[in-house]
């Protein structure tokens, strides 16, 4: 009523009205606003007809409100909506981001009464995206249109009318062009961590990215700022339906870790003659796995972006990452594939070295990963043009694999004893390390 003083009080509260508080955090310190309006709406202490949405930039997910000078009124479970549907009991089944279908339907109706060009992206196209935008509506918006732009030639001269995966990977192969366009004019690049980051928010931000989470600790400034800023957001895990949970600051999708990874290899430096060979860096990486990470990961308890777990299919992925940056430095920059969980490009790349790393687990489709590397597979025309020198197969796995394969490329990391050790066997099955791992 201060903002429009030349409305009547009851326009604030008529039959039905809705009252909708966009970036709602700035009043948090708003003793008037929160300890009275809020409160007496809560508790009912007023009879009115108004319902108020409030739009956070950030919230605490157990009382809906930062604690600030005052003590807040509390919103409860069921009034809160978070980035995707909360575990906690009694929330609502809903998030922020979409799910797939309110994702398949906003690519619909963005094609149907957004573009006047006749074309379709493929189901494949679709998981591809997806997987990596976590849903987040400005990521999806963004990714959607660069795509759109990068064939709109193709698709107005009636060249291509569908969009297949493998039309998004190539799209996206040259990185730079991807981030050059969704910095310019899309809203995605509020989120991203920018020039406000000060000391230790680059080290928040990679600890997130190595482990997809971490305990929200409130005394550490650097957390603090990131989750201020938007950066980061956080969470609550229940152990069980009726604990009390604990909360735990996530980045918001796939995109923006690889925003982080992309930031934190801008400061480069160079792997060096440390490693001969690819395969000697990738086993003493190997030799780093967390036991406790692995564990987790393969029993689906471990968070990861948009307040999701972490795939299973992504484990070894994800513990690569974490190892090479012990052993070689955050600074030396390995590239890793857009999606976690849909195949695309290699896994991990290394421009220095020109190396190439891929993944698989359980021994699935060996032959499919290797054959990418030759003669009509998706890598084989970078090898041709010389972005490949070296590239190499973990095929990582609980049981050793007894069947001999042909490719030398290839090697098997076997983890056994419950995470607790891996041996690395060849090829032929010779053993070529065996290393106890930790926490």
């Amino acid at each position: 009523m201060d903002e429009f003083p030349y409305q009547k009080p009851a326009v604030f509260s008529s039959p039905s009205s809705l009252l909708i508080v966009d970036e709602a955090q700035a009043s948090y310190k708003d003793d008037l606003f929160w300890g009275v309006i809020i409160k007496e709406q809560l508790e009912g202490a007023k009879q009115t007809d108004m319902r108020i949405c409030l739009v956070c930039a950030y919230g605490s997910p157990t009382t809906g409100v930062e604690p600030g000078t005052f003590t807040p009124a509390t919103l409860n479970t069921t009034q809160r909506i978070s980035l995707t549907a909360d575990q906690a009991p009694y929330s609502p089944p809903i998030g922020i981001f979409f799910d797939r279908p309110e994702f398949d339907d906003a690519i619909s109706r963005k094609i149907k009464y957004l573009y006047f060009d006749s074309f379709a992206l493929d189901e494949e196209a679709r998981d591809y995206i997806f997987s990596f935008t976590n849903g987040h509506p400005a990521a999806v918006d963004g990714i959607f249109t660069y795509i759109y732009h990068f064939y709109h030639s193709k698709i107005a001269h009636k060249e291509l009318s569908v969009i297949t995966k493998e039309s998004v990977t190539s799209c996206l192969e040259e990185q730079e062009d991807v981030w050059r366009y969704l910095l310019h004019g899309c809203s995605i690049k509020r989120s991203f961590p920018d020039h406000r980051m000060e000391d230790g928010d680059a080290d928040i931000l990679t600890e997130i990215l190595e482990h997809g989470s971490m305990k929200w600790n409130r005394e550490n400034a650097a957390m603090g700022r990131c989750y201020l800023n938007g950066w980061i957001h956080k969470t609550l895990v229940c152990d069980t339906p009726n604990s009390v949970g604990k909360e735990y600051v996530v980045l918001p999708s796939r995109l923006h870790e690889k925003w982080v990874e992309r930031h934190i290899g801008n400061e480069k430096a160079l792997l060096g003659a440390r490693f001969g060979t690819l395969q000697s860096l990738c086993i003493a990486a190997l030799s780093r796995f967390s036991v406790m990470s692995l564990r987790h990961c393969s029993e689906g308890k471990k968070l990861s972006s948009g307040t999701g777990c972490r795939p299973v299919e992504a484990q070894y992925q994800d513990e690569f990452y974490k190892a090479f940056g012990s052993i070689a430095g955050r600074a030396v920059p390995i590239p890793s594939e857009w999606s976690r969980t849909k195949d695309g490009r290699v896994d991990f790349y290394i421009p220095e070295k020109k190396w190439a790393i891929e993944f698989l687990r359980d021994h699935r489709d060996i032959d499919k990963h290797v054959s990418r590397f030759h003669k009509g597979g998706a890598y084989y025309d970078w090898l041709q043009e010389g972005r490949i020198q070296e590239w190499i197969v973990i095929n990582c796995a609980t049981t050793l694999h007894t069947k001999v394969h042909p490719e030398p490329n290839l090697i098997h990391a076997i983890f056994l004893a419950d995470y607790t050790m891996v041996r690395v066997f060849d090829h032929q099955g010779t053993k070529l390390d065996e290393a106890r791992l930790r926490n």
